[in-house]
């Protein structure tokens, strides 16, 4: 019997194709039931994870890496909450030979006897130093701290009172000065405005007056010059106002001639030069 397969091929019913190894294996498995597979593959299972437990076993049974390193030692003798009065500070302690030492950022390699010594800079007030030991092949030593607190040296001392002592001076002068100045803008303000006359006016007015008695007596005017020095008197200060006014009458008082006028005038001019500039 023939049968008809697609682009006209054809083949006989009773011949068999070789089958693939996916179809023997589909075939294979086909011929067993589920009772049957489900067993098999819970032996697979079972085989598996024993393999896994054996192999964790052997590895148990393995001796384990060491992980462990020992500790670097570490101990501060120098004794904490000191009171120093010097700029450097010495601390000291042992640790295990050869460690690298820190303490506060300067650091020292411990000696073969175990002993180390590490020079710090301190400030003013509270230290709190922190100090910090390792060696190689070794686990870092727990940090340890020490306090220590810096007061000023007896030079210090002495320095800082010269300086205090400068600036208290200082601030002594600056004060003094400027009170003295408010004094000085207090009593300007306080005094009157006086516009005495200068030697120059005065002299000027004198000798206006001393040229027409010299030239010619009978013509002289004495009150015109003894107006000017009344004027002069009026915003001059008491003292000033005063001279003048004197100068004043002495031109106005005629008796004695040109020459005992002259002389009354200059006496009471010179008065006046002296009180008014």
């Amino acid at each position: 019997m023939m049968q008809q397969l697609s682009g006209d091929r054809t083949i006989r019913s009773g011949s068999r194709r070789p089958e693939t190894p996916h179809q023997f294996a589909f075939r294979l498995l086909s011929r067993f039931s589920k009772a049957r597979l489900v067993p098999m593959l819970a032996l697979v299972m079972l085989a598996a994870c024993g393999n896994a437990s054996e192999t964790s076993s052997r590895s148990e049974k393995l001796p384990a890496e060491a992980t462990d390193l020992p500790q670097t030692e570490l101990s501060v003798t120098t004794e904490s909450d000191r009171t120093v009065r010097t700029k450097t500070f010495k601390v000291q302690g042992t640790s295990n030979p050869g460690a690298l030492v820190e303490v506060d950022g300067d650091s020292t390699t411990v000696g073969d006897d175990g002993r180390w010594t590490v020079e710090v800079s301190l400030k003013l007030g509270e230290n709190i130093l922190r100090i910090d030991a390792i060696k190689a092949a070794q686990e870092p030593a727990p940090a340890k701290q020490l306090q220590a607190t810096r007061r000023r040296s007896p030079t210090e001392l002495s320095a800082l009172r010269a300086r205090r002592q400068v600036a208290a001076e200082r601030r002594a002068r600056q004060k003094a000065k400027a009170e003295a100045e408010r004094a000085r803008k207090k009593a300007a303000a306080a005094k009157p405005d006086y516009d005495n006359p200068s030697f120059k006016d005065i002299n000027s007015m004198l000798t206006g007056y001393l040229n027409e008695v010299l030239a010619d007596p009978a013509s002289a005017n004495p009150d015109a010059v003894a107006s000017d020095f009344a004027n002069a008197a009026d915003k001059a200060s008491p003292a000033c106002a005063a001279a003048l006014k004197a100068t004043a009458l002495a031109l106005l008082d005629q008796t004695g001639g040109a020459d005992a006028i002259r002389e009354r005038v200059l006496n009471a001019s010179f008065e006046a030069t002296s009180d008014c500039t």
